[in-house]
Protein backbone atom coordinates (compact mmCIF):
# COMPACT_ATOMS: atom_id res chain seq x y z
CA UNK A 1 0.00 0.00 0.00
CA UNK A 2 1.42 3.38 -1.02
CA UNK A 3 1.69 6.12 1.57
CA UNK A 4 -0.20 9.31 0.81
CA UNK A 5 1.91 12.22 -0.20
CA UNK A 6 1.81 15.61 1.45
CA UNK A 7 -0.54 17.09 -1.08
CA UNK A 8 -2.85 14.11 -0.82
CA UNK A 9 -2.85 14.39 2.98
CA UNK A 10 -3.63 18.10 2.73
CA UNK A 11 -6.62 17.44 0.57
CA UNK A 12 -7.84 14.80 2.97
CA UNK A 13 -7.54 17.14 5.92
CA UNK A 14 -9.33 19.89 3.98
CA UNK A 15 -12.19 17.57 3.11
CA UNK A 16 -12.41 16.46 6.73
CA UNK A 17 -12.59 20.07 7.89
CA UNK A 18 -15.29 20.81 5.28
CA UNK A 19 -17.30 17.81 6.43
CA UNK A 20 -16.93 18.86 10.03
CA UNK A 21 -18.00 22.38 9.13
CA UNK A 22 -21.08 21.11 7.28
CA UNK A 23 -21.97 18.89 10.21
CA UNK A 24 -21.61 21.84 12.54
CA UNK A 25 -23.89 23.94 10.31
CA UNK A 26 -26.43 21.14 10.14
CA UNK A 27 -26.26 20.71 13.89
CA UNK A 28 -26.80 24.47 14.37
CA UNK A 29 -29.69 24.45 11.90
CA UNK A 30 -31.27 21.50 13.66
CA UNK A 31 -30.88 23.23 17.02
CA UNK A 32 -32.46 26.43 15.67
CA UNK A 33 -35.30 24.46 14.12
CA UNK A 34 -35.81 22.59 17.38
CA UNK A 35 -35.95 25.86 19.35
CA UNK A 36 -38.39 27.31 16.79
CA UNK A 37 -40.66 24.27 17.02
CA UNK A 38 -40.51 24.36 20.82
CA UNK A 39 -41.51 28.06 20.74
CA UNK A 40 -44.49 27.30 18.47
CA UNK A 41 -45.45 24.41 20.76
CA UNK A 42 -45.55 26.69 23.82
CA UNK A 43 -47.55 29.32 21.92
CA UNK A 44 -50.08 26.70 20.86
CA UNK A 45 -50.15 25.36 24.40
CA UNK A 46 -50.89 28.83 25.79
CA UNK A 47 -53.67 29.31 23.23
CA UNK A 48 -55.06 25.94 24.17
CA UNK A 49 -55.09 26.97 27.85
CA UNK A 50 -56.93 30.24 27.02
CA UNK A 51 -59.51 28.33 24.99
CA UNK A 52 -60.14 25.93 27.84
CA UNK A 53 -60.52 28.79 30.36
CA UNK A 54 -63.20 30.48 28.12
CA UNK A 55 -65.34 27.36 27.75
CA UNK A 56 -69.07 28.13 28.11
CA UNK A 57 -70.77 25.50 30.24
CA UNK A 58 -74.31 26.84 29.86
CA UNK A 59 -76.20 29.91 28.59
CA UNK A 60 -79.73 31.14 29.33
CA UNK A 61 -81.88 34.20 28.62
CA UNK A 62 -83.95 36.21 31.08
CA UNK A 63 -86.83 38.44 29.95
CA UNK A 64 -88.22 41.37 31.94
CA UNK A 65 -91.69 42.68 31.03
CA UNK A 66 -93.84 45.47 32.37
CA UNK A 67 -97.34 46.63 31.40
CA UNK A 68 -98.00 50.37 31.23
CA UNK A 69 -101.56 51.06 32.36
CA UNK A 70 -103.62 53.77 30.68
CA UNK A 71 -104.76 55.76 33.71
CA UNK A 72 -107.40 57.89 31.98
CA UNK A 73 -109.45 57.76 28.79
CA UNK A 74 -111.39 60.79 27.58
CA UNK A 75 -114.39 60.71 25.27
CA UNK A 76 -115.68 64.06 24.06
CA UNK A 77 -118.65 64.86 21.84
CA UNK A 78 -118.39 67.67 19.32
CA UNK A 79 -121.27 70.15 19.65
CA UNK A 80 -123.14 72.17 17.06
CA UNK A 81 -125.26 74.85 18.72
CA UNK A 82 -126.91 75.85 15.47
CA UNK A 83 -127.55 79.55 14.91
CA UNK A 84 -128.24 82.58 17.08
CA UNK A 85 -129.48 86.04 16.11
CA UNK A 86 -127.59 89.24 16.80
CA UNK A 87 -128.27 90.43 20.34
CA UNK A 88 -129.99 87.19 21.28
CA UNK A 89 -129.18 85.08 24.36
CA UNK A 90 -129.56 81.32 24.29
CA UNK A 91 -128.90 78.59 26.85
CA UNK A 92 -128.22 74.98 25.87
CA UNK A 93 -128.13 71.88 28.08
CA UNK A 94 -126.03 69.07 26.64
CA UNK A 95 -126.09 65.69 28.35
CA UNK A 96 -123.11 63.32 28.46
CA UNK A 97 -120.91 65.79 26.63
CA UNK A 98 -117.79 64.38 28.32
CA UNK A 99 -117.06 60.87 29.59
CA UNK A 100 -113.83 60.18 31.47
CA UNK A 101 -112.75 56.80 32.82
CA UNK A 102 -109.94 56.52 35.36
CA UNK A 103 -108.13 53.55 36.91
CA UNK A 104 -106.86 55.43 39.97
CA UNK A 105 -108.01 58.13 42.33
CA UNK A 106 -107.09 61.83 42.27
CA UNK A 107 -106.69 62.30 38.55
CA UNK A 108 -106.98 66.01 37.76
CA UNK A 109 -108.80 67.45 34.76
CA UNK A 110 -107.33 70.60 33.28
CA UNK A 111 -109.46 72.62 30.86
CA UNK A 112 -108.04 75.10 28.36
CA UNK A 113 -110.12 76.97 25.81
CA UNK A 114 -109.98 79.82 23.31
CA UNK A 115 -112.99 81.62 24.80
CA UNK A 116 -110.91 84.74 25.31
CA UNK A 117 -110.63 85.02 21.50
CA UNK A 118 -114.40 85.17 20.80
CA UNK A 119 -115.12 88.44 22.61
CA UNK A 120 -115.37 90.14 19.19
CA UNK A 121 -118.58 88.19 18.51
CA UNK A 122 -120.10 87.59 21.94
CA UNK A 123 -120.93 89.58 25.03
CA UNK A 124 -121.46 86.34 26.92
CA UNK A 125 -120.09 82.86 26.33
CA UNK A 126 -120.35 80.73 29.47
CA UNK A 127 -119.74 76.97 29.64
CA UNK A 128 -120.69 75.24 32.90
CA UNK A 129 -119.44 71.69 33.57
CA UNK A 130 -121.86 69.68 35.72
CA UNK A 131 -121.31 66.26 37.27
CA UNK A 132 -123.90 63.97 35.73
CA UNK A 133 -122.64 60.63 37.10
CA UNK A 134 -119.80 59.91 39.53
CA UNK A 135 -118.25 56.65 40.80
CA UNK A 136 -119.20 55.26 44.20
CA UNK A 137 -117.22 56.74 47.08
CA UNK A 138 -116.61 60.12 45.43
CA UNK A 139 -116.98 63.35 47.36
CA UNK A 140 -118.77 64.85 44.32
CA UNK A 141 -122.49 64.39 43.68
CA UNK A 142 -124.51 64.33 40.47
CA UNK A 143 -125.80 67.83 39.76
CA UNK A 144 -122.82 69.56 41.38
CA UNK A 145 -121.07 72.22 39.30
CA UNK A 146 -117.53 71.13 38.51
CA UNK A 147 -116.33 74.40 36.95
CA UNK A 148 -117.26 77.33 34.72
CA UNK A 149 -115.41 78.72 31.69
CA UNK A 150 -116.07 82.28 30.49
CA UNK A 151 -114.60 84.84 28.11
CA UNK A 152 -112.68 86.40 31.01
CA UNK A 153 -111.69 83.01 32.50
CA UNK A 154 -111.16 80.63 29.57
CA UNK A 155 -109.16 78.01 31.48
CA UNK A 156 -109.63 75.99 34.64
CA UNK A 157 -107.26 73.97 36.86
CA UNK A 158 -108.45 71.56 38.02
CA UNK A 159 -111.33 69.13 38.63
CA UNK A 160 -110.31 66.43 41.11
CA UNK A 161 -111.57 63.01 40.02
CA UNK A 162 -111.05 61.64 43.51
CA UNK A 163 -111.90 57.96 42.97
CA UNK A 164 -111.41 55.58 40.03
CA UNK A 165 -114.31 54.84 37.73
CA UNK A 166 -116.49 56.49 35.10
CA UNK A 167 -117.21 60.21 35.24
CA UNK A 168 -119.89 61.81 33.09
CA UNK A 169 -120.28 65.55 32.60
CA UNK A 170 -123.16 67.56 31.19
CA UNK A 171 -122.58 71.02 29.76
CA UNK A 172 -124.73 74.09 30.13
CA UNK A 173 -123.80 76.75 27.60
CA UNK A 174 -125.11 80.32 27.54
CA UNK A 175 -124.26 82.71 24.70
CA UNK A 176 -125.19 86.32 23.90
CA UNK A 177 -124.27 87.36 20.36
CA UNK A 178 -122.99 90.77 19.31
CA UNK A 179 -123.78 92.53 16.03
CA UNK A 180 -121.98 91.24 12.91
CA UNK A 181 -121.72 92.46 9.31
CA UNK A 182 -122.50 89.04 7.82
CA UNK A 183 -123.24 85.48 8.90
CA UNK A 184 -120.24 84.42 10.96
CA UNK A 185 -119.43 80.91 12.16
CA UNK A 186 -117.51 80.96 15.44
CA UNK A 187 -115.71 77.91 16.73
CA UNK A 188 -114.74 77.35 20.37
CA UNK A 189 -112.18 74.69 21.24
CA UNK A 190 -111.79 73.15 24.67
CA UNK A 191 -108.75 71.03 25.42
CA UNK A 192 -109.29 68.52 28.24
CA UNK A 193 -106.26 66.87 29.78
CA UNK A 194 -106.13 64.34 32.61
CA UNK A 195 -103.03 64.88 34.72
CA UNK A 196 -101.43 63.58 37.89
CA UNK A 197 -101.17 66.99 39.57
CA UNK A 198 -103.69 69.81 40.19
Amino acid sequence: MKPLDASSNFKGEGCKRQVDHDKSRQTGYKATTRRYLIGIFFILLSLSIVTVSAFVYQQANQTITQTIVEVATIKLSNIDLGSIDEGETKTYKLEKAQIIRTTKGHVYLHLDSNLDKVDTYYDTYDIVFIFSAVPDGSGHKPGDVACRLTISKPDYSSIDLDVPGEWIFDLEITTTAKSVNSDTKVEVTITVSAESTP
